[in-house]
């Protein structure tokens, strides 16, 4: 979490950012992590309704007054249009990469030049190794 927020805080008026996660319990922490650090931002996920979803997204890119959204990727992989964005931050590995790939190519459009960070905990990865490990059959 410390790494998220420094990285959102280092250029937060010259980049814009969102961040993705699966789980609305890791919104729930980044989001008590960016009021902590007075970083503005607006959320979008399930509970959030088409309308105030279209007005967040409106002025995430058109103002600079919202300079980081965070989401979820099941919200925010598919059909949107999130260019305003120069950096894509992914919380949590996805099992499907396509999913991954959509969520980036939201924001990361051809020809640019911005950066995608993947972001996990050294818990999550072992669970991962654990559960591939689990998975290969020889």
């Amino acid at each position: 979490m410390t790494a998220l927020i420094s990285d959102i805080r280092e250029d937060i008026w010259e980049k814009k950012s969102i961040v993705f996660s699966c789980w609305t319990n890791t919104l729930n922490l980044i989001e008590r992590n960016l009021r902590l650090e007075s970083i503005p931002f607006q959320r979008i996920d399930g509970e959030c309704p088409l309308a105030r979803r279209q007005k967040i997204l409106k002025e995430f890119s058109s103002t600079s007054t919202i300079p980081v959204l965070i989401m979820t990727t099941g919200t925010g992989a598919y059909g949107l249009n999130l260019t305003a964005a120069n950096r894509v931050f992914i919380i949590e590995p996805q099992w499907n990469p396509s999913v991954e790939n959509q969520a980036i190519s939201r924001a990361i459009r051809m020809r640019q030049n911005e950066s995608v960070l993947e972001m996990t905990s050294q818990q999550e990865r072992k669970l991962r190794i654990a559960e591939i490990g689990n998975n290969t059959s020889f």
